[in-house]
């Protein structure tokens, strides 16, 4: 009798491993047409409607709001960029680094569902926490930045600031902005201000903000 009895265990072994192969692949994340980086919430995600004469509007998801900036100050360099990703998804092989040179893609080997307006990339790695501003690389790009203060976050160390066009980076528009610990008790809403603006990963943030003397009308 003792003999018949791993014969009783097959069919269970059976249905476990049906159940471990029916388990479907987890999506991955899309990649944001400027930056590169993850759209790791494609729901909450800042969009924007492509529009161009003759042609469907097309949806475009970005990273952040800043990227939207450079995406419309070249729309057919992006959108040619998402057209690309496309082709390399359907042609199995999304072009990431990984899978440079490679006949089958990687990271999405697996994943039949083909890119809308974004390439499958690898799932994105968990980011750590910023660091103040005073130990940001001074090697950053970087812009002068005017505008005016519509919301603080002393909690936070952050500022919603209306600012001015910055020529040949991006419109005039009312951003959020990282700044140093400390920085924000000393400034208040509806104060014109000036700072240096300059991008680390994906958050956008001000140093040398000062007050600037609104001239009498």
């Amino acid at each position: 009798m003792s003999s018949l009895r791993p014969l009783r265990l097959l069919p269970l072994l059976a249905l476990l491993t049906v159940a471990f192969a029916a388990e479907p692949a987890k999506p991955a994340a899309l990649l944001c047409p400027v930056s590169d980086e993850p759209i790791t919430d494609p729901i909450n995600a800042p969009s924007f409607v492509s529009q161009k004469a003759g042609q469907p509007d097309r949806v475009v998801q970005f990273c952040c709001e800043g990227c939207i900036a450079d995406f419309k100050a070249e729309p057919a360099k992006y959108l040619a960029k998402l057209d690309a990703r496309a082709s390399a998804v359907t042609a199995k092989n999304c072009g990431c680094a990984c899978c440079k040179g490679k006949a089958v893609c990687c990271c999405a080997a697996d994943d039949e569902t083909p890119a809308v307006t974004a390439v499958a990339a690898q799932p994105a790695q968990p980011t750590k926490p910023a660091a103040p501003a005073a130990e940001k690389s001074p090697a950053a790009e970087s812009h002068p930045l005017r505008g005016v203060i519509v919301a603080v976050d002393a909690e936070k160390s952050t500022m919603r600031v209306k600012h001015e066009k910055i020529p040949g980076y991006m419109g005039a528009m009312t951003m959020q902005f990282r700044v140093a610990p400390g920085t924000v008790p000393k400034f208040a809403v509806g104060q014109t201000i000036s700072a240096t603006l300059y991008r680390e990963n994906k958050d956008f943030w001000l140093r040398d903000v000062a007050v600037q003397a609104v001239p009498a009308k």
